[in-house]
Order: structure tokens, then sequence, then C-alpha cells
């Protein structure tokens, strides 16, 4: 439902790659992907840092705006330790 309200028939979108990712550009200079990690519906990979640094800094501000905000996964600690626990059950 997430998509719906911010993706529109008939709106252009851009497409940015970096790092041989392919982004899906918003009218708010943001990606869809940082629109997300920013309403707490995802996270990152710790292992995507050390891949694409300069794309994993964009993310990590939407996640500090989605922890300022208290959304999605960072509304509740134990939403929190349910998606961010690296633990193996």
């Amino acid at each position: 439902s997430f998509a719906q309200t911010i993706l529109h028939i008939r709106q252009q979108y851009g497409v940015e790659g970096i790092g041989g990712l392919c982004l899906l550009g918003l009218s708010s200079n943001h990606s869809y992907s940082e629109a997300l990690i920013e309403k707490g519906y995802g996270r990152i990979p710790l292992a995507f840092k050390y891949k694409t640094p300069i794309l994993y800094d964009r993310f990590e501000r939407a996640v500090q705006r989605a922890k300022n905000k208290k959304a999605g996964i960072w509304s509740d600690a134990g939403i929190r330790e349910c998606f961010l626990s690296d633990k193996k059950k």
C-alpha cells in the first residue's frame, strides 16, 4: 500500500545508476528505496556499507530520519528486535 501512496500512474520518474544498482527516483530527490527506509519499512544490510559507500550514506541519512520520527520498525523496541536481529533462529 505504501507504493500506491507514493507512486502514481502517468507520473514521470527518473532512474539513477549507482554502483551497479538502478534506483527509481522520486520527485522528492530521493529514491524509492530511501523513501521505504525513511518510513521505517526497510533496513540497510550491513554488507551494503562496503559495496556501495555513497549509496550507503544516503540510506543511513534516511535511517536517521526514520529513527527521529520513530517511524515503522523504529517505533517499538519489540518490532525492531524482530527485524534487526542478526541472531540465527
